[in-house]
């Protein structure tokens, strides 16, 4: 189970042959586990592209989403947002700064800081906004410099009739924004040219990013938590993590 958790992470970044390379002097239960666990991952990030094929593990550099929906509703907006095919890249270039294992609750959290990270993909959108209504598609794309996040990974195990535990369940990543320090997006119509409605927003969001990055945090924490808790169970739904931490 702690193997299982563990792995869930970083075995995604290199060829099996390769892993046990990169953390043979990770011991469990040791004291500088978490941190030797930190290392690794950075020590693999060049690998990010490359998958796992034989496994059936792809690349997640840049990781692709085909829809992702967003939709919030309060006293003055109301909004359905539905995202397609989207890339996100800046994996390989990105930094975990700190991680702390959690096995009594099959849980493990660490902090990653990008550099670049890129999104871009298509968008719809319905809804009003302060009494406007909405309901446009186009094309977008969107850099954040120097972001930070946080990664929540759990796997919740299910009882077997015999009353052992089995690890064959779902993977949740929970992917949370903390800050960054430029951000530029660009929207445009279909044909990724940019109208006069998607020139003023443009305009907007870039000249007071601080103030969008409060509205778009949500829309990308949530999207990237979808695509990586597929992106992790399809993984890992029945990897060999034996065969790699011993």
């Amino acid at each position: 189970a702690k193997k299982c958790i563990i792995l869930c992470l970083f075995v995604t970044t290199a060829y099996v042959q390769d892993l046990a390379s990169y953390f043979k002097d990770c011991r469990m239960g040791d004291d500088k586990f978490d941190n030797c666990l930190k290392n690794a991952l950075n020590d693999v990030r060049p690998l990010f592209k490359q998958g796992v094929p034989k496994y059936g593990i792809e690349p997640f550099d840049p990781f692709f989403a085909k829809t992702v929906r967003y939709i919030r509703g309060g006293p003055n907006a109301n909004i359905n947002l539905l995202l397609k095919n989207v890339y996100e890249s800046g994996w390989t270039i990105s930094k975990i700064t700190d991680l702390k294992t959690d096995f009594k609750n099959n849980k493990m959290t660490y902090r990653q800081v990008f550099p670049d990270k890129q999104l871009m993909g298509e968008f719809e959108i319905a809804g009003t906004i302060l009494g406007r209504k909405l309901n446009n598609a186009g094309t977008w794309n969107l850099t954040l410099n120097d972001y930070i996040q946080t990664t929540t990974v759990t796997r919740k195990p299910r009882q077997a009739q015999n009353g052992s535990l089995v690890y064959d369940t779902p993977i949740k990543a929970d992917i949370r924004y903390e800050s960054t320090k430029g951000l530029k997006m660009h929207f445009g119509d279909p044909s990724g040219q940019s109208g006069v409605m998607a020139n003023m927003i443009n305009q907007l969001v870039n000249n007071s990013w601080p103030v969008g990055i409060l509205f778009l945090r949500g829309i990308i924490d949530e999207m990237v938590s979808t695509a990586f808790s597929e992106i992790f169970t399809k993984a890992f739904q029945n990897f060999p993590f034996d065969e790699v931490v011993r």
